[in-house]
């Protein structure tokens, strides 16, 4: 395997691709502190370059994948150029151990004597090839952030062997578990019966992964790799762990790395197998071209092939036009309640007139509620809200923030836009009053974009 010097990359961008290739290992700004593209700008990248697929696999987390959907249907980049969409593949680059429930430093013995470290995990890319595949990546990223949450999100084996359907596996990068024991110089039945293990819960879905970064470590690692799959049998698919779009961003990128790994594995830090000072030492994290990724693999050219093998398997489409689903809050509709919304307000739903009762003694309690322009404000927002049919939205942000407070967890006095609402001030969501510092509500939401303004609500100083 050869790798590309940084100039060489002018010289191949413009060759037009053969749709050969498709890249599987791919990270956005959503993998903290590890990547730094944003999904749409990764999305028009693979665009420009010719490719017709790409994967979205971040860091144990799958926030990217809304933004990535929506850039690879879009017909338009970011920058006005027409473009023909791709095909969108949703992964996880999720974290595996041992036990999602061991939640402490364990001591371990060393060439030096005993240390205290974290548990080990290991990388594992886990692609969805249909709905069931994605649902059970959803269940899984859930797990792993509440009760596997350690440092990282975490999954253990327990769990891919609950929700192994409909998904497909690789393995990874040098913080593979494959990878990191041949690293570790692992006897050759444990390596083997490792992968094994792999392809009995993945069957043909299991693939072993191998990059070309410049670096010893994965000559030596992918080397056995590749040994093993011709031995095998098991299909090979060749991937280039994209963190940055370009050569040139991998200064940055480094110094984003660096904040990240900041502290070793005794004080909280990685506890990844890989030299983590030197493991994106080349700028080769790139998005490279077709082009590229064939003078890098020009030796194993079925292994750039067979991801368009996965392409073809992956038919998970993501719902794009489907309606917001909040969570489910719980909200206390009480005989009160309903009496009261009876009363004076009887159009409302119930979750309208519980948040209308809430923001009106909320500013009963600010002792605000005498104030006419106050009111008048604290009405005009809440038609608003109603029409737009944000009312959920406001009784999420209610039930987050007291939660909060019941539980003395500290909140900061407001964010953003939402400073310019008394509806949330009412709430106690924010701490800033608008009216006093000239904060106006249309910056934060605005009539005009969304339903007709059909409410007409007469809030009245002693409801």
């Amino acid at each position: 395997m050869s790798n590309l010097e940084v100039g060489e990359w002018e010289e191949v961008e413009n060759v037009k691709p053969r749709n050969d290739f498709a890249h599987l290992h791919v990270h956005s700004k959503f993998s903290v502190r590890d990547a730094l593209p944003s999904p749409s700008a990764l999305v028009d990248s693979a665009k420009k370059l010719g490719f017709n697929a790409l994967a979205m696999t971040d860091h144990g987390n799958m926030g990217s994948h809304y933004q990535f959907a929506t850039t690879c249907a879009a017909t338009e980049t970011e920058d006005g150029i027409t473009v023909e969409p791709i095909k969108a593949i949703f992964g996880v680059e999720a974290y595996l151990c041992e036990d999602i429930y061991t939640k402490e430093h364990i001591t371990v013995a060393d060439g030096v004597g005993k240390r205290s470290r974290r548990p080990k995990h290991y990388h594992i890319i886990l692609l969805a090839k249909n709905e069931q595949g994605y649902d059970n990546l959803k269940e899984m990223s859930h797990i792993s952030a509440v009760d596997g949450f350690y440092y990282e999100p975490r999954i253990d084996w327990n769990m891919l062997e609950k929700y192994k359907d409909g998904l497909i596996c690789s393995s990874a990068c040098l913080g593979g578990e494959i990878a990191s024991s041949i690293l570790k110089d692992k006897n050759e039945k444990y390596i083997y019966d490792l992968v094994d293990k792999y392809r009995q819960t993945f069957g043909d879905d299991f693939y072993l992964e191998i990059q070309s970064h410049d670096s010893d470590d994965e000559r030596k690692a992918y080397s056995k790799i590749m040994e093993m799959s011709d031995e095998l049998n098991i299909a090979m698919i060749a991937t280039n762990d994209v963190h940055y779009i370009k050569q040139t961003d991998s200064q940055i990128h480094e110094q984003v790395v660096a904040m990240k790994f900041k502290r070793d594995e005794s004080k909280g830090g990685s506890s990844d197998v890989r030299n983590l000072t030197s493991a994106y030492k080349k700028p080769e994290f790139f998005m490279k071209s077709e082009g590229q990724m064939n003078k890098s693999f020009r030796d194993k050219p079925h292994s750039l092939l067979n991801t368009m093998e996965i392409v073809e398997k992956c038919e998970f489409q993501y719902p794009l036009n489907h309606p917001i689903i909040w969570p489910q809050c719980g909200i206390l509709v009480d005989e009160n309640l309903i009496l009261w919304k009876n009363k004076y307000y009887p159009e409302l739903s119930d979750k309208q007139a519980f948040l209308m009762k809430k923001a009106m003694q909320g500013l009963k309690d600010l002792g605000l509620s005498d104030k006419q322009e106050y009111r008048d404000r604290l009405k005009y927002e809440l038609n608003v809200i109603f029409d737009l049919g944000y009312e959920e939205y406001f009784i999420t942000q209610w039930w987050i923030c007291d939660e909060c407070a019941k539980r003395e967890i500290t909140l900061g006095p407001a964010r953003g836009s939402g400073a310019s609402s008394l509806a949330l001030y009412s709430l106690g969501i924010t701490k800033l009053d608008p009216l006093k510092f000239g904060l106006i509500f249309e910056r934060f939401l605005n009539p005009g974009r969304g339903a007709q303004y059909n409410h007409s609500l007469n809030i009245k100083a002693n409801d």
